[in-house]
């Protein structure tokens, strides 16, 4: 949990921030301890003349208006009564159990977060101290309830000490989920608050993983002559959507010129922790990875890969987030050897094209696949997701099964897992001979020539050795004395290895 506790003297304009949201739909009243009503029976003005009739006791106060928000991680959800509880326990831990306040339970951030509004001016006219009340108070108030109620605490002394929301709580936005303003906002904010980056093209970095970007517009374009900026929410492909919100209305205004200021302060911070980064990448280079593995074992330790690419797809720089120290590096700052051409030269070459295609839906369609819904299930849906299957007899050994999209090159099919491999052969293994048979002696009835095709004749011995099943459900590719250039590959291979032994 994180508590934030801010002193104000405009409770008018604090009490409309939240009954605005709740007409919106986006908030709604879970108490009103010390009203005399229920929260449901209040109107505005009711809560506006309990406050200021309070503040009016005391004259003198300059700040007399609370304002309180307690955080939660957004896997942490909490029913109504539990919050209630929360908020009760946290005021009167603070010392302000016996004051008159509204507790609000705000929908519109990716977290769950309450919004408490009270007066710091007592019944006697007295005001309650609030110097330094977030260390001395709020801190050791977070603690107990923490332990209490079994809460997630609060990681980080950022988050601990100040009240700011940690960088591990931020989610990637989608557009249409939350009112566009209010997302970016909280990302913006998010993203200010806690990470460390030295240009514009770091600080877009940490936003589009976050799913919004900065827009300062294109050479030559209006925007871009009078150093303007625009914050646009993005989609699924990372494509600007919806309205462009002006960064001078956003809190804080994140402008270019404010964001200068903090470009200079960042870079010399981050430089401390760039030893964690390049000994990780050291580390998991020890072995040759591809740009795709590498990527995969850097999100593993909390840190984001962001290739940088032209139109053509040419691959011209690496962005690394580290989500640990919240600092963002180019790879060219960490030292040459981490740039994006050092390190792609040591990189494994990845397939392109259209192998890579077959490669990613072969996989995908098998994480998909109900196995657990028996053979005939497996058929039909690997017929109906369009998957084609070659099979490969190797007398007397088993015979192998490549496997790729309906349509595509059978030169780029990719060859079974060893998994899907025994799960063929065992299914073909319960099928009935006779089943098998019959199957087999009806293909080759139908098709011309058979005999006189050999790719054509190992089919028919696989039709007997595998069930009719097989046939009914995934048609393989049939085509005269087919080679996939992955098995003429692997046999050179296999030719120049038994020459040098």
């Amino acid at each position: 949990m994180v508590a934030k506790v801010i002193c104000g003297k405009h409770m008018r304009r604090l009490l409309s921030y939240n009954e605005l949201k709740v007409e919106k739909g986006v908030a709604q009243l879970l108490a009103a301890e010390g009203f005399g009503l229920g929260p449901e029976r209040l109107n505005f003005y009711q809560k506006l003349h309990r406050f200021s009739s309070l503040a009016a006791r005391n004259e003198v106060a300059e700040t007399n208006v609370i304002h309180i928000s307690l955080n939660f991680p957004p896997e942490e959800q909490l029913d109504c009564d539990v919050l209630q509880q929360i908020a009760a326990d946290y005021m009167t831990r603070i010392g302000f159990g016996d004051q008159p306040y509204l507790v609000y339970q705000h929908f519109d951030a990716g977290h769950p977060h309450l919004h408490i509004v009270t007066t710091c001016i007592q019944a006697n006219g007295d005001r309650i101290p609030t110097h330094n009340i977030g260390k001395e108070k709020s801190a050791p108030a977070r603690l107990a309830i923490e332990a209490a109620y079994g809460l997630i605490p609060a990681k980080g002394r950022r988050a601990s000490d100040t009240g700011e929301l940690p960088a591990a709580w931020l989610r990637k936005v989608r557009y249409g989920q939350k009112p566009t303003k209010a997302t970016i906002a909280e990302i913006v904010g998010g993203v200010l608050r806690n990470y460390h980056f030295g240009s514009l093209q770091e600080y877009n970095a940490v936003l589009r993983h976050f799913g919004v970007m900065a827009d300062s517009g294109a050479p030559g374009s209006r925007l871009a002559a009078h150093q303007g900026l625009v914050y646009r929410l993005l989609d699924e492909q990372g494509q600007p959507q919806g309205v462009p919100i002006k960064a001078s209305s956003l809190y804080k205004a994140p402008t270019i010129k404010n964001l200068h200021l903090q470009f200079l302060k960042h870079s010399q911070h981050k430089k401390k922790y760039a030893g964690r980064l390049t000994r990780t990448i050291d580390q998991l280079l020890q072995q040759p990875l591809s740009l795709s593995a590498l990527s995969a074992a850097l999100e593993k330790e909390e840190i984001s890969l962001v290739v940088r690419s032209n139109s053509q797809g040419i691959i011209y720089g690496f962005t690394y987030i580290d989500h640990l120290s919240c600092c963002v590096f180019n790879g060219s700052q960490l030292g040459k050897k981490y740039s994006a051409p050092a390190l792609l030269r040591k990189m494994l070459t990845e397939p392109v094209g259209a192998a890579a295609s077959n490669q990613q839906f072969v996989d995908t369609l098998m994480e998909l696949t109900p196995f657990a819904q028996g053979t005939a299930a497996v058929m039909q849906y690997w017929q109906e997701a369009g998957l084609q299957l070659i099979t490969q007899p190797q007398h007397p050994e088993p015979p192998l099964f490549w496997m790729g999209r309906q349509g595509s090159d059978t030169a780029s099919f990719v060859l079974a897992s060893k998994a899907v491999q025994a799960y063929l052969l065992a299914a073909a293994s319960t099928s009935t001979s006779a089943t098998a048979a019959g199957s087999s002696q009806a293909y080759l009835t139908a098709q011309p020539n058979s005999q006189e095709s050999p790719f054509i004749a190992a089919l028919a011995m696989l039709t007997q050795a595998y069930s009719a099943l097989f046939i009914e459900w995934i048609e393989p590719v049939y085509t005269d004395n087919w080679i996939p250039a992955a098995l003429l590959r692997e046999a050179k291979k296999k030719k120049k290895r038994k020459r040098l032994s």
